[in-house]
């Protein structure tokens, strides 16, 4: 490929499935515009939609999904503004036809950094696009078709107060965001799910070994240990936070100009730059909910290597170390992510792990590796790992006031308080032990079997006390 010319930096602003608020994703396209650009720069702006199925003769069923692929260019008048790029599918039978977007732009222009911003909800181990707006009916068997919750026939849209036909405790679950269960099976409620792994698989097949200098994600809850492993090969440095935040997201005005100003600054600089001006953002919008990281992903591996060992230890004594885990994880650990002004509002599937180990290695103190484990799992996070953080007022107001408190390592964990996920973002966690999902982590880790040894003594003891 013969490439015209070397730009300063490439962008890629992903907007995946924002259905629900056309506002907030307007916005965030707004403020794009409006920043201040070098055109020895390119931004591009992706977007892609579920348009719907249908079913031909024979019972065959087709989807269709609209791509849209737009550049930032300067108009006469000296403003900034994105254009529609010519030759590029709209209407495509792929839910990954996002990926048709990715494959023109890196094939076809070259830059020195690169950058990738994705705006939609956030689920852990991917990016999600569902808002939790749907009921789907209690199914007996779970659901494998990949595209079975692409169908929205089978869907009953809430649309005001209005919930006939529907009991009382099916109403309370789903006003606050919880979809009812049957107990034999958990059905993924996803709705246009892009997990971690495919869009790491999507940058080797775009860029190979190169890998891309920052990813920021106005996602929910993506600073995850999973996510972060999947993506160290390919992501030089992630901005994200590790329980909500607010869209549009962040000062991109501001980031923006500091590319325009200076195109040589490093990755790891205008991470920093990024979470240090949502700081003065946050007290400006009153957003005092969000913990915000930016973590350099390169050490990740190593990381793994002593996570590893420390679950490892734990693992093979945890008959014995039972009890003590058991208070940790429902009495001691927080989630990472509380509703603003509401801490009984909160995610039950992810905790700071940071804070989980930290207890285990003092409450297990027969266990002496356990605590230098963690001595250098910390020192490795703290000096290496997190560039910058900001971690809202709200936050740390619960921390002087409420059991448990809320821990800010800048990393999380997948650590439900049952292995049936009851709760929002439930959707990122549906096919966590069946592994339907790639995620390297959790078998390189051994996470996964000491969930599943956990569980299966907690349940047991559980099923000792009802008889």
């Amino acid at each position: 490929m013969h490439y015209e010319i070397e730009y300063d930096w490439l962008v890629i602003v992903f907007v995946h499935e924002i259905v629900e608020d056309i506002t907030q994703s307007r916005q965030f396209v707004d403020q794009i515009e409006r920043a201040s650009h070098n055109t020895n720069s390119l931004v591009f702006l992706v977007k892609d939609t579920y348009l719907g199925s249908d079913t031909l003769p024979g019972g065959e069923k087709t989807f269709t999904f609209m791509l849209s692929l737009s550049r930032l260019e300067m108009k006469g008048d000296g403003s900034f503004r994105f254009i529609p790029v010519e030759g590029v599918p709209i209407y495509n039978p792929d839910k990954h036809c996002w990926e048709t977007a990715f494959n023109y732009i890196y094939a076809n222009f070259r830059a020195r950094r690169r950058m990738l911003l994705t705006l939609s909800h956030g689920a852990g181990l991917g990016i999600n696009g569902d808002a939790g707006t749907v009921i789907r009916p209690v199914v007996s068997e779970v659901i494998t078709n990949p595209y079975y919750f692409l169908d929205r026939q089978d869907v009953s849209v809430l649309s005001g107060p209005s919930f006939t036909g529907i009991d009382k405790d099916s109403k309370n679950d789903i006003e606050k965001g919880l979809i009812r269960k049957d107990p034999a099976s958990v059905a993924c409620r996803s709705l246009e799910i892009l997990w971690i792994s495919e869009l790491r698989d999507a940058l080797v097949r775009c860029l190979g070994s190169r890998p891309i200098d920052l990813l920021v994600m106005v996602n929910c809850n993506m600073q995850l240990f999973d996510a972060g492993f999947m993506l160290s090969k390919n992501v030089r440095y992630l901005v994200a936070p590790e329980g909500s935040v607010l869209a549009p997201g962040y000062d991109y005005g501001r980031l923006f100009a500091l590319i325009s100003q200076d195109p040589t600054t490093g990755g790891s600089a205008i991470a920093k730059s990024i979470v240090y001006d949502y700081k003065e953002l946050s007290c400006r919008i009153g957003d005092t909910f969000t913990s915000l990281f930016a973590n350099s992903l390169e050490p990740y591996p190593l990381l793994l290597a002593v996570f590893k060992e420390f679950v490892g230890l734990v693992t093979a004594d945890i008959d014995r170390l039972f009890p003590s885990l058991f208070l940790i994880r429902e009495k001691k650990v927080a989630y990472v992510s509380i509703a603003r002004n509401n801490p009984s509002a909160q995610s039950q599937d992810l905790i700071d792990l940071g804070q989980w180990m930290r207890l285990v290695a003092s409450w297990c103190t027969d266990i002496s590796r356990l605590a230098d484990l963690y001595s250098v799992f910390e020192n490795i996070l703290n000096n290496e790992i997190v560039q910058e953080s900001a971690v809202g007022s709200g936050y740390t107001d619960f921390d002087r006031d409420f059991e448990p408190k809320f821990g800010y390592s800048g990393l999380s964990i997948y650590y439900p308080l049952t292995p049936t996920p009851a709760s929002r973002p439930a959707a990122g966690w549906c096919s966590y032990f069946d592994k339907k999902v790639q995620d390297d982590f959790r078998s390189a880790s051994g996470w996964d079997i000491f969930l599943e040894k956990y569980f299966a003594i907690r349940d047991t003891r559980d099923k000792g006390k009802k008889d």
